[in-house]
């Protein structure tokens, strides 16, 4: 990740070629989550300003697009406590609506808007904002994919978060080869992956803020995708499971500990049925 002092280090045009380059306190104001100053960047100059050449593409030197910064955040040390994800999703969305390649790959880095936003740990209506522009689950930096990124190299204290690892799994990343060694020609499954950081944890006491609930939820999303060959199998096994459990209970040959499934069960059958209905169309 850039640091400020990368930053300030960079030039404002690409002086081969004279073409006008991200300024480093534009740079800055992305990684920081300035929408308006972004905004006035892209927007708010004169007609006959040189900046009429500037978009939503520009890259630095190091091929960092404005959307690749936005995603990777700020760089302090309290920047996940710090950040505000509202801020950043206004902006990704400003920046997408701007044109901005969300499947951009820094030459330098070799990173995505979809790999970096992985690896810093950002929320997960941000990824889906990706997702939703046709950023690829399965292209992230280098030989990683960004679900191999959001699990082996998440720089976040508490870990991977268990609802972009959803959202990657829903848009189809693969399990295998997902965290992939060039130099060792070696490929990770996504399990490996897991099995890693739990033996760090256990036996070598690393990643003392890790979630450990959240990540035995990922373990479990994986499993099932696993298990029943993809997401929407995986989700509908669940859907047809649950279904059963709720006929049983509402009949009385079953009883539930869950409220809502209670609540479910106690409908009258027309009304019960358009729940279920809109359950299964969630997804």
């Amino acid at each position: 990740m850039e640091s400020d002092s990368d930053l300030e280090s960079l030039p404002d045009s690409d002086p081969e070629h004279n073409v006008p380059l991200v300024p480093c306190n534009i740079a800055r104001a992305a990684a920081e989550g300035d929408l308006e100053e972004v905004r006035w960047w892209l927007e708010g100059h004169d007609s006959d300003d040189e900046r009429d050449w500037v978009n939503a593409e520009d890259e630095d030197l190091r091929g960092m697009t404005l959307l690749l910064h936005a995603c990777t955040g700020p760089d302090h040390d309290d920047r996940y406590n710090s950040r505000d994800d509202e801020a950043y999703v206004d902006l990704v969305r400003y920046l997408i609506a701007q044109g901005a390649d969300v499947n951009h790959v820094s030459w330098c880095y070799e990173n995505t808007a979809m790999s970096v936003a992985c690896s810093h740990g950002v929320c997960a209506e941000l990824v889906a904002e990706l997702l939703s522009a046709g950023a690829s689950p399965h292209v992230g930096q280098g030989s990683y994919t960004p679900l191999g990124v959001c699990l082996s190299i998440c720089e976040r204290p508490q870990g991977p978060r268990a609802d972009v690892v959803t959202l990657l799994l829903r848009a189809g990343a693969e399990l295998d080869s997902c965290f992939g060694d060039e130099s060792a020609l070696s490929e990770r499954s996504v399990e490996e992956v897991i099995d890693g950081i739990e033996y760090e944890m256990e036996s070598q006491g690393f990643h003392p803020q890790l979630n450990a609930d959240e990540l035995k939820t990922i373990k479990e999303l994986v499993a099932g995708v696993r298990r029943e060959g993809s997401w929407l199998a995986f989700r509908r096994a669940e859907q047809k499971a649950s279904f059963r459990l709720w006929w049983l209970v509402a009949r009385g040959r079953a009883t539930t500990a869950d409220p809502l499934l209670g609540r479910v069960a106690g409908l009258p059958n027309e009304l019960r049925s358009k729940v279920l209905g809109y359950w299964c169309l969630a997804e």
